[in-house]
């Protein structure tokens, strides 16, 4: 017969809940050890990144800058030193009378500190006509030596020849008839024409010239041709920390160039009259603006990131260390004592970029009185 009687049953062996509750305690901690490492990484992720973005943008403002400024002065390169701030009676794009100082570049100091703004002047004709001057003038016309350079839709200053010193006049006008019977004769009246090389030919108004027998009339003078699409730019931030420039003689109005600038400042650097001096740098013209010789400009750039802690402990400094940054003017409210404020411009990273750019067209043309 068989044993039905049954064996010893085996012993089952598992987690006890003291154990459950150590395994679950060490998840527990990788978990928190991951988020940390992923929260400590993607921090510095924006870091890099937001610094990255404030570099580009440093970058890019800087070199469009420079690059105007290079150009400051083309066209009209060999003015005389009288002739130089001369009120330059004008009209816009918009036929809004605009007038402006016969100046490559012209710095407008910002109130206590605040970033600076850059009025910037240069032309673009492609055939380096040189300074040109009249004998014969009426409202609507001028009468040259030769008219080899002005074609129609270029736009001229003329400065009249004053007999009283300090009293010279200027005036922006636009050439609309270069094929007269006088062949040293170009007129600039308020009438359409055809300008030159647009095709196919269509008619355009004369968009800076006054009314007829409203302009200004000069016995005689010299003329300062600055091709058909001269630029008098305007340089500043804009709020919300935004670098734009805005062309007062085209139509295009205000263009974006960079976010996050937070400053800019700028300065003249004239000839000191004694030779083995450097050069006078100054917030305001030289006397004798034959001197001016270049300019320097420094931009602020900032980045995105707010920084838990304080990043930046000493305002940043500009000029070889000569000046340091208003900060106030980064937010409008110098919050730099609230810790932990949002507006506290220390926790922020930045970067300062600077350039001396001389001003070659002047260096190469300016003529003595």
């Amino acid at each position: 017969m068989f044993n039905l009687s049954t064996s010893p049953a085996k012993k089952i062996s598992g987690f006890s809940l003291i154990e459950m509750l150590i395994g679950v305690t060490i998840g527990l901690l990788g978990i928190v050890v991951i988020f940390q490492v992923l929260s400590v990484w993607d921090t510095r992720k924006r870091t890099t990144a937001s610094g990255s973005d404030a570099q580009i943008a440093g970058t890019i403002a800087t070199f469009g800058l420079e690059r105007e400024l290079k150009a400051a002065g083309y066209g009209f390169g060999r003015v005389t030193p009288t002739e130089l701030n001369c009120n330059v009676v004008a009209l816009n794009a918009a036929g809004v009378s605009t007038d402006f100082p016969l100046m490559p570049v012209i710095i407008n100091q910002g109130a206590a500190s605040a970033p600076d703004s850059i009025e910037v002047l240069f032309g673009n004709s492609s055939y380096m006509t040189g300074t040109m001057s009249f004998t014969g003038s009426t409202a609507g016309s001028k009468r040259t030596k030769y008219r080899t350079g002005f074609f129609k839709g270029d736009l001229v200053i003329v400065t009249d020849a004053p007999t009283v010193p300090g009293t010279r006049n200027c005036a922006l006008v636009e050439v609309t008839n270069d094929g007269a019977a006088d062949p040293r004769l170009f007129e600039h009246l308020n009438v359409s024409y055809e300008k030159f090389g647009v095709v196919p030919a269509v008619m355009v108004p004369a968009r800076f010239n006054p009314t007829a027998g409203t302009g200004a009339v000069f016995s005689s003078g010299n003329l300062y041709n600055l091709g058909p699409a001269p630029r008098r730019s305007l340089w500043q931030i804009r709020p919300g920390n935004v670098l734009t420039v805005n062309d007062r003689l085209g139509t295009t109005g205000v263009v974006d160039i960079a976010e996050g600038i937070v400053d800019m400042q700028a300065q003249y650097g004239s000839l000191d009259p004694v030779p083995s001096n450097p050069i006078i740098w100054s917030d305001t013209l030289p006397v004798a603006l034959s001197s001016l010789q270049s300019v320097r400009v420094a931009i602020l750039s900032r980045s995105q990131q707010f920084e838990k802690d304080a990043v930046t402990t000493v305002a940043p400094s500009y000029f070889e260390g000569a000046f340091q940054f208003q900060m106030n003017n980064v937010f409008g409210v110098d919050a730099s004592d609230v810790v932990g404020s949002p507006t506290n411009w220390r926790h922020y990273r930045y970067r300062v970029y600077e350039k001396v750019v001389p001003l070659r067209n002047m260096l190469w043309g300016l003529t003595q009185p």
